[in-house]
């Protein structure tokens, strides 16, 4: 297989799982599969893999790009309305109940997808293994069962016909599992223009968390990053800062929930799962360690982050709002001081982001700004070289809640519409128990 231009990985003969012992080790010394989609092992290495396991290895075919190969694996019976399939390699899995893996021939990207559905009394299951994944294949065995290529149809005999674009689309109209339905957007890459809200749905912010599922505002989203994607389960070269790499070490994936997600296979602080809108703050900012959980859905910055992400990207046909409140600030010799400029500038932007985000304003103005001082080091900073300290920040802070452009109000006050001396602001501001609400304003 390995001489067919075929790549391989060594599988664990207790577990459907690799052989860990048997792969090849990353930097910090982890073994890892993935270095063998793009280096695939040679003869040789697959020799030695059944010498150093006594002969007690099992081997899986890389489906995807590596092996131009994608394989129908159907566990269990096999559905009666699944659609004619070309006469291709087939192999028996050792399921008692039944189940085989279809072979097939596939040119470029192809995304995997597990579907299980219910007709009648009768629980079905099918699964596509293309990009990301690998299907354990003969001469393996488990429970002393082997996979069986069928008479005539092994791989060294009948070459893979090419997938059928029917079978896709018959799998694509199932249940897929992990997955909530995809939301179709217009994506970049296929020639049309950015997904638009709704008429009428402009506050919906479930369709804004929908399109975490969609996979084209995904690849636009990275791609904005620097990365050269195609689809979920491809891999890529990582855009996250903290590494240079030749070799591709990341890959777009579902979660649970269905939302496409960035798996990083350096497992930098441990941690190798992040959001879109995490993945687009650390690649905006350049800084690593600026890491929060897509489930925290009550912090402010995921959402900003997230609104600032298909902004950015032109993923949402929207334009941002105008603010009222906004004013140009004097220049010159006399006039605000470069900080103020910068800190203005980003408060406008968020107030802005907020009220396209959401709509109507949250509290009706449109000019209530969460404000943390971790968050604003941040977010200022992008696409901008005068990093500012935390001081000179302030400063500019000052400078504008002097001159009547903001206000700062202690969280404790907001609803009670008292504005706080500017001293108690600052404490409150340096408080890790407190946040501070910036509000726009008109001077005078």
């Amino acid at each position: 297989m390995a001489r067919m231009g075929i790549a391989l990985v060594p599988i664990d003969p207790v577990e459907k799982e690799p052989f860990y012992d048997l792969l090849p080790k990353d930097e910090e010394g982890n073994p890892r599969w993935w270095p063998l989609r793009e280096n695939p092992a040679t003869p040789e290495q697959i020799e030695n893999w059944f010498w150093r396991s006594d002969d007690d290895c099992n081997i899986a075919i890389i489906t995807g790009r590596p092996s131009r190969l994608a394989v129908l694996d159907i566990d269990g019976p096999t559905p009666p309305d699944l659609p004619e399939l070309p006469e291709t390699v087939v192999e028996k899995t050792p399921r008692r109940e039944g189940g085989y893996h279809h072979y097939f021939r596939i040119e470029g990207a192809q995304r995997s997808g597990m579907y299980k559905w219910k007709d009648g009394d009768v629980d079905y299951q099918c699964e596509l293994k293309a990009d990301g994944l690998y299907a354990i294949c003969a001469p393996s065995s488990f429970g002393a069962t082997p996979y069986m290529w069928l008479p005539g149809r092994s791989i060294f005999e009948w070459e893979p016909a090419p997938l059928p674009p029917s079978l896709v689309d018959y799998l694509e109209g199932k249940k897929e599992v992990g997955k909530s339905e995809r939301r179709k957007g217009k994506a970049a890459r296929r020639g049309a223009g950015p997904a638009k809200v709704p008429q009428g749905r402009a506050e919906d912010l479930e369709w804004y968390e929908g399109l975490k599922c969609d996979e084209d505002v995904a690849i636009q989203i990275m791609r904005k990053c620097g990365a050269e994607v195609s689809a979920v389960g491809v891999s890529f070269l990582c855009p996250l800062p903290g590494h240079e790499e030749r070799h591709p070490s990341a890959a777009l994936w579902y979660n649970e929930a269905g939302e496409i997600i960035l798996h990083d296979w350096h497992m930098r602080d441990g941690r190798e799962w992040y959001s879109l809108a995490n993945a687009y703050a650390l690649w905006s900012t350049g800084k690593q360690g600026m890491d929060f959980d897509h489930h925290d859905k009550d912090w402010p910055g995921h959402n900003r982050w997230w609104a600032r992400a298909l902004h950015e990207t032109g993923c949402v046909d929207k334009p941002l709002p105008e603010l009222a409140m906004k004013q140009e600030l004097p220049k010159g010799r006399e006039g605000a001081p470069d900080n103020a400029h910068i800190v203005y500038e980003a408060l406008s932007y968020v107030a802005r982001l907020e009220q396209w985000f959401y709509g109507e304003s949250r509290d009706r103005r449109g000019r209530v700004i969460k404000f943390p001082a971790s968050f604003t080091d941040i977010w200022q900073r992008v696409g901008d070289t005068r990093c500012m300290s935390r001081s000179t920040r302030q400063k500019g802070l000052d400078w504008l809640s002097e001159n009547g452009y903001i206000e700062e109000k202690d969280v404790t006050d907001l609803h009670g519409g008292k504005v706080l001396p500017s001293e108690a602001a600052r404490r409150a501001k340096n408080s890790r128990q407190q946040g501070t609400y910036v509000v726009l304003t008109k001077p005078g």
